[in-house]
């Protein structure tokens, strides 16, 4: 089953804000494939069940249940929630490619008085590698306001080969 829905860059901080002189990115179309759907007016939820496929040039999401939480009145996401064998490949804007993997990935999306909060977190042996280096942790979050500035967060952290807490990113 294939849904496409037109809906601004929902994961790992792709939306960017066009508030504070922040460029903002295009709408772009995502085409999700699933098993199954169901929609449900009262909780503003769409969940895909099965096979969950997310696609658009900038993302590549695979997993099996994806729930996506609309606020009142339509527009983009403001929670979504990925669970079981995710799997994310994104580029941002600037080229940077980022791939993930964990067992529950969580994305949240809030505007107030014109700044763009984007944060989430990534649960259940997550792995993070960016062009930084890797990140591992339980769990890892993450944070970007008005498009810039993304900070990671790692509970936990396991870094590197040995498992020590050494910084496995590429700082200098």
């Amino acid at each position: 089953m294939k849904t496409s829905l037109l809906i601004l860059m929902l994961a790992a901080g792709a939306a960017q804000a066009q508030t504070n002189g922040v460029e903002k990115a295009p709408a772009q179309r995502l085409d999700i494939k699933s098993d199954s759907w169901d929609f449900s007016q009262s909780t503003r939820q769409v969940i895909y069940r099965g096979h969950v496929r997310v696609t658009n040039p900038q993302l590549q999401l695979s997993c099996e249940l994806l729930t996506v939480t609309y606020p009142v009145g339509g527009g983009h996401p403001d929670h979504l929630q990925t669970e079981t064998n995710v799997v994310i490949d994104y580029t941002e804007l600037t080229g940077a490619k980022y791939h993930i993997t964990a067992a529950k990935a969580v994305y949240d999306y809030k505007v107030a008085n014109s700044i763009t909060n984007e944060s989430g977190s990534f649960s259940g042996n997550p792995k993070v590698e960016m062009p930084q280096g890797q990140v591992t942790g339980e769990p890892i979050f993450w944070e970007r306001v008005n498009g810039q500035n993304l900070k990671i967060h790692a509970e936990n952290p396991t870094m590197g080969a040995d498992s020590t807490n050494g910084t496995p990113l590429k700082l200098f």
